[in-house]
């Protein structure tokens, strides 16, 4: 096992953090609002029955208020992570982590900061981007674009993979 410190710099984009976000939200939401999706189609299917004068506007309602879920709300939370990506300076400087087999150091231009891989909540792995949990709300995103060598992605997830406890997801 390599356990040098690893060291690594990006600059993450607004457009790496906004799908990154936007993926994390659909995963949770989507199923709830696919289910209310689902109630709705059964109410209007059951109104369906029922003797209906030309353009009811019970079933046409519900379908607005399932399309505005489905659609409204992704926007609306999307200009918002927007928003939130742009009023954080922090998020748009030039970062640099170090690995090491106790935890990560974080520096950025005006900022630094070490956490223990013990002190995670969580780790989370996409295909581009490892998301380290401090809680279930507040994280580290890294683009793996910032790895120079793989082999130096396979020792952070090493280092991770030897802490007691810590959950480490993988997903795609």
């Amino acid at each position: 096992m390599n356990s040098d410190a690893i060291t690594i710099s990006f600059k993450l984009s607004e457009a790496e953090y906004l799908r990154t976000s936007m993926r994390i939200y659909l995963r949770k939401r989507l199923p709830i609002y696919l289910l209310i999706l689902a109630v709705y189609a059964y109410f209007i299917l059951r109104m369906g029955d029922l003797p209906l004068r030309v353009l009811d506007p019970r079933p046409i309602g519900l379908v607005v208020v399932g399309l505005v879920m489905l659609f409204g709300a992704p926007l609306l939370i999307r200009r918002g992570l927007a928003k939130a990506f742009r009023s954080n300076k922090r998020l748009q400087e030039q970062l640099r982590f170090t690995f090491t087999p106790d935890g990560y150091a974080i520096a950025g231009e005006t900022f630094t900061g070490e956490n223990n891989w013990s002190g995670l909540h969580r780790v989370q792995e996409t295909k581009d981007m490892f998301l380290f949990y401090h809680s279930t709300l507040t994280m580290n995103l890294v683009p793996k674009r910032a790895f120079t060598a793989a082999s130096d992605m396979e020792a952070v997830r090493m280092f991770m993979n030897t802490v007691p406890g810590l959950q480490v997801k993988r997903t795609n």
